[in-house]
C-alpha cells in the first residue's frame, strides 16, 4: 500500500498537467469561497450569522428586533391642560314677542360688543309699552356663567327682562310676588326658564355661585344683579 502511494505521488510529480489541473481546482475553490464570503453567502453555513446578514441588508438590525418593555421606554401621557370657558353661545328666545335672538357670543365678564347689546336690550325690552333700557352687563355675565356651570346649551326663554315702573305697577295690582321697587324697572333682573331643565336644578346652581337674588316660581327662575338672597 505505501510503495502505491509513493508510486503515485512521484507520478504525480513527473507530470505537470496533472499538478497545473489540481492547483487550478484549488484555486477555484479558493475563489468561489472568498466571493461568497465577501457578500455574505457563506453565513448560510452559520444560522446565527444568516440572521445577522438578512437584517444588514434590511437595515438596522435594532430597528426591527423587539425590545423589552421598560420603563423608561413607556411614554407617558401628558396632562390635558384645564379649558376654562370664557365665553358662551346662547340662544334667545321671548315668549311675549315670539322674537329669537341666535348665536349670541357673549363673554363670561358680560363684556359684549356695542351691536349685540343693543340687540338684547330690544330682546329684553318692556313688551307692554314696548320701552328700552340698558340692561346690566353683570346680568348677562350672571346668565353666561350659570349656563357653564351647568353645562347647558338650550336656548333660554325670556317671560321678563326690562318692565317699566307703569308695566309694575300694573303687575302690582295682581300679584302680591311683584316688588314695589323691582330690580327689573332698573335693568337689572331676568325672568326665564330652559326648556327640558328642571326649574329646581337652575336655581340650585345660581344659589352655589352666591351672585345676585335667586328667586324660584312654578313657571320660571328669577335673576337679578343685586344682593345675594334667595325666596320661592
Amino acid at each position: 500500500m505505501l510503495s502505491f502511494i509513493i508510486w503515485g505521488l512521484y507520478r504525480l510529480k513527473n507530470n505537470s498537467n496533472v499538478v497545473d489541473f489540481i492547483q487550478k481546482k484549488i484555486n477555484r475553490r479558493k475563489f468561489v469561497a472568498n466571493t461568497l464570503k465577501s457578500v455574505g453567502f457563506i453565513s448560510v453555513l452559520k444560522p446565527k450569522f444568516l440572521f445577522e446578514t438578512s437584517l444588514t441588508l434590511l437595515g438596522d438590525p435594532n430597528s426591527l428586533l423587539v425590545k423589552p418593555i421598560t420603563d423608561t421606554a413607556i411614554e407617558k401621557p401628558k396632562l390635558l391642560k384645564t379649558v376654562t370657558h370664557t365665553k358662551h353661545i346662547i340662544n334667545f328666545y321671548n315668549i311675549h314677542t315670539g322674537e329669537w335672538l341666535k348665536k349670541c357670543h357673549i363673554p363670561k365678564n358680560g363684556k359684549i360688543d356695542a351691536q349685540l347689546k343693543e340687540q338684547l336690550d330690544y330682546l329684553l325690552r318692556d313688551f307692554r309699552t314696548k320701552e328700552i333700557y340698558p340692561i346690566d352687563s353683570k346680568l348677562y355675565s350672571l346668565i353666561v356663567s350659570l349656563l357653564l356651570k351647568m353645562d347647558v346649551q338650550k336656548p333660554v326663554h325670556i317671560v321678563s327682562g326690562y318692565r317699566s315702573l307703569k308695566s309694575n305697577q300694573f303687575l302690582r295690582q295682581y300679584s302680591n310676588g311683584v316688588a314695589k321697587k323691582s330690580f327689573h324697572t332698573k335693568g337689572k333682573a331676568l325672568d326665564f326658564f330652559i326648556e327640558g331643565i328642571a326649574h329646581k336644578r337652575i336655581a340650585r346652581t345660581a344659589l352655589d355661585m352666591k351672585k345676585g337674588g335667586v328667586g324660584r316660581y312654578r313657571s320660571f327662575i328669577h335673576i337679578d344683579t343685586g344682593p345675594f338672597r334667595t325666596w320661592t
